[in-house]
């Protein structure tokens, strides 16, 4: 798993970079319209990072050499702010940025799945990576 984290406004960077796996992967925005100005940079760190493969112990037979896995699968669930510090006036910039992130994703069953969860007082999971095998289906 590897996790990024976005704030808003004044969001305490040194808690993001807790949630995040690394410092640079923590984006901050100062205001909720301005959050088109990470998504390009957010999306091209999403395709492009290599998926990491984890090899609990060495081989116990030879192995076959193999072409590394291209990196086009990925599961990425969006925790999104859902309490009243967002704000009523502020949901179209959060809808409009994981929209653009949707877009820009190869999204399939065997490609890039995608889920969404909200929290305020507790977590609320809106829907899972397995809910939906297409871009449209998210975004309808």
């Amino acid at each position: 798993m590897m996790s990024f984290a976005v704030g808003v406004k004044n969001a305490n960077i040194a808690e993001l970079k807790e949630i995040a796996i690394d410092p640079s992967l923590v984006f901050s925005a100062n205001e909720y319209y301005s959050l088109p100005n990470i998504q390009e940079e957010m999306t091209t760190l999403l395709s492009t990072l290599p998926a990491p493969r984890v090899i609990p112990e060495g081989p116990t037979a030879p192995i076959k050499q193999v072409a590394p896995d291209d990196g086009g699968k990925r599961d990425i669930v969006f925790l999104v702010d859902g309490s009243d510090n967002v704000g009523n006036r502020n949901l179209p910039f959060v809808r409009d940025f994981l929209t653009r992130m949707i877009e820009n994703l190869d999204i399939g069953r065997d490609r890039v799945q995608v889920g969404l969860v909200q929290y305020s007082n507790y977590a609320e999971t809106e829907f899972y990576l397995n809910t939906y095998s297409s871009e449209e289906e998210i975004l309808s």
